[in-house]
């Protein structure tokens, strides 16, 4: 009775006459069917379009996070060799600095051309702004702390924990953005985070097998509170970040930027006049009780105080880690307001799985900086690495896979709901 008396002309609206240039019936049907529905106050579901749409979108944008994170590497790692060769070593604070002020640059360029400066004046640009003060300071001190941890712990031991992150980071979000995550998510976590833990062993014992200086210290007790503190503070920063962006969607992601690398470019000075002679006369200290070296940290802070936009600058390599650094920035943006922390955090352990064979390719250690290529080091790639990739890949694969299906099973929920106020009518 009740479906009779839905489709009853009565409760059902006559469908008007399609005009010449209107689409096919079908489409005109659930066109009108959703708006309907939309004026009765039931529930509108996501169609398979928008769904497609999503998972392409996520797709596009974490395969272009990846590959600008792994050449910010390779690019990083040649700007440092370059400035230890030379005696040009860079200012801690100046990459986040420098990366503040293009990004700025372009951001007033894109505001200028769309003529959009009442957006960013208007009456909430005081709260808009203090909303976006944490996470860039939060940003800021993990940046300006990872580049002194090296000095107390191996890069691959750093790695390991780093991918405590993605932990951290989902526990973090159901207090901080009210996420649930479904068991079929912490089993993909879990997975994930172990299996990167495994890749960095064997990444690390293939150093030794090759010989490879991994940089290791015994100062673990300094260095793995460090790493801790980078990983909680980078995790509750993503976070705030996502609750920022997301608050106001309406908001142009340009104009966000904005208000984050000012906070940023302000941090980044700071940093760089105060926490640089703190920083010194620690690691002075450091080496005076422990009787070790830590020479590369010292030497770049040491006398290097922000001077100039250009200071330390000179190779082409630290102007390609600029480019690469700001990109990732707004990539970075682009997930996190479109997606999830959780996502980008995914796609930073994919970053790091490939980039092994970027740095095979690219950081040619027999060759000189200059070489851009160095094809006879991809011969020294192990077996155990490819599967260890491989493990890492496919974990990251599973996650996305849970996620995919707990979206399936809410959709199916909402369809449900739907079609049961339709027969309540």
């Amino acid at each position: 009775q009740r479906l009779s008396d839905v489709e009853s002309p009565e409760h059902e609206p006559p469908e008007p006459e399609p005009s010449p240039g209107a689409s096919a019936p079908g489409n005109g049907f659930q066109a009108s069917a959703s708006e309907d529905r939309g004026e009765r106050g039931l529930v509108q579901c996501p169609g398979f379009a928008s769904r497609l749409t999503g998972v392409g979108l996520q797709s596009s944008l974490c395969g272009l996070f990846v590959f600008v994170a792994v050449y910010e590497t390779v690019f990083k790692s040649k700007a440092t060799m370059y400035g230890t060769a030379h005696g040009e070593a860079l200012d801690p604070a100046s990459v986040q600095i420098n990366g503040a002020i293009v990004t700025l640059f372009l951001c007033f360029v894109a505001l200028a051309a769309r003529r959009e400066w009442r957006l960013l004046f208007d009456g909430n640009v005081l709260r808009r702004t203090a909303s976006f003060a944490l996470p860039s300071l939060l940003f800021s001190f993990s940046l300006y702390v990872e580049i002194f941890v090296l000095n107390f712990i191996s890069a691959d031991e750093f790695k390991a924990l780093e991918q405590s992150r993605l932990l951290v980071t989902a526990i973090l979000s159901r207090y901080i953005l009210a996420v649930t995550h479904s068991w079929a998510e912490w089993n993909g976590l879990l997975l994930t985070t172990f299996a990167a833990v495994s890749y960095v062993a064997t990444r690390k014992m293939e150093r030794q097998t090759l010989s490879e200086d991994g940089g290791s210290s015994d100062l673990h007790f300094i260095g793995i509170p460090l790493t801790m503190l980078v990983v909680g503070v980078n995790s509750v920063a993503c976070l705030c970040s996502e609750r920022a962006c997301k608050s106001e969607q309406h908001v142009p992601i340009y104009i966000q930027k904005i208000l984050m690398e000012v906070w940023g470019l302000f941090f980044g000075l700071l940093m760089s006049g105060l926490l640089n002679p703190l920083m010194l006369a620690c690691m002075r200290s450091v080496e005076t009780n422990f009787d070790i070296h830590l020479g590369r940290s010292m030497q770049s802070l040491e006398g290097n105080y922000f001077r100039s936009p250009l200071h330390g600058w000179s190779s082409a390599w630290a102007v390609f880690m600029l480019c690469f650094v700001t990109a990732k920035s707004w990539v970075a943006v682009l997930i996190i307001k479109r997606f999830s922390s959780m996502v980008k955090q995914c796609c930073s352990v994919t970053a790091m799985g490939i980039t092994y064979f970027a740095v095979k390719l690219h950081i040619c250690e027999h060759h000189g900086v200059g070489a851009v290529t160095c094809w006879d080091q991809m011969s020294t790639i192990t077996s155990s690495m490819v599967v260890a990739d491989a493990v890492l890949m496919l974990s990251v694969v599973s996650y996305f896979l849970a996620k995919r299906s707990q979206a399936r099973q809410l959709s199916m929920q909402c369809k449900l709901r739907e079609a049961e106020q339709l027969l309540n009518l």
